[in-house]
């Protein structure tokens, strides 16, 4: 969840899932609080990135693993335990290290909010706008749905009913945006190659 926070364009897939072929889709491969990998994936890993692929290894990773070619860096990527995620000074910790590795995503000024492109049929090109509660938020929100008191804590958070308003920054790519729930377009300002809407979501 922080990668998606940090703003990555990221997709979650266990090891199982890489093979020779499907590795070469991805611009680079994140490790997280990775302890072991068999020799096969290690091999593959290494492969990759002797073909140019980048691999990013956080701290706990960098130190069970030895992988040749890979950029280590001096944190670890989320917590071990819901709270600790979210946090927004770790958040952008991420965000400036991956920066200079990764070619720039879909972008926003709200540090919660996350953003996932997809290709939906027909060909339809889709950005999901999702505004997310910090890790705290969401053990709150666990311990008021225990005691029977969700719907109170809901309305002292204002989910569901206060507006979080969104400044996405993206490549110009000639699209429309538009509001799909909505049902209309929005207003975008085009310059220096990029393109500026506002997106007004409930806080969930």
């Amino acid at each position: 969840m922080d990668l998606l926070q940090a703003k990555v364009d990221v997709e979650p897939v266990s090891p199982e899932e890489l093979t020779r072929e499907s590795i070469r889709r991805y611009e680079a491969i994140v490790l997280a609080r990775t302890d072991w990998l068999t020799a096969g994936h290690a091999a593959l890993l290494a492969d990759y990135v002797k073909d140019g692929g980048k691999l990013i290894l956080d701290q706990p990773s960098a130190k069970s693993l030895a992988l040749p070619g890979a950029t280590d860096l001096d944190f670890a990527i989320g917590g071990t335990w819901l709270p600790d995620y979210a946090k927004p000074d770790n958040l952008t910790k991420l965000r400036e290290a991956l920066r200079p590795l990764l070619s720039p995503a879909d972008d926003c000024d709200q540090p919660l909010v996350t953003l996932r492109r997809f290709e939906g049929e027909g060909g339809g090109r889709y950005l999901w706008v999702n505004d997310n509660q910090t890790g705290a938020e969401y053990m709150g929100m666990r311990e008021a749905l225990k005691a029977g008191k969700v719907s109170a804590r809901a309305e002292e958070a204002g989910f569901g009913k206060t507006n979080v308003t969104t400044r996405i920054r993206r490549a110009d790519d000639g699209s429309v945006p538009f509001d799909v729930l909505a049902g209309k377009p929005l207003a975008v300002t085009r310059a220096a190659g990029s393109m500026v809407f506002d997106v007004a979501l409930p806080r969930w």
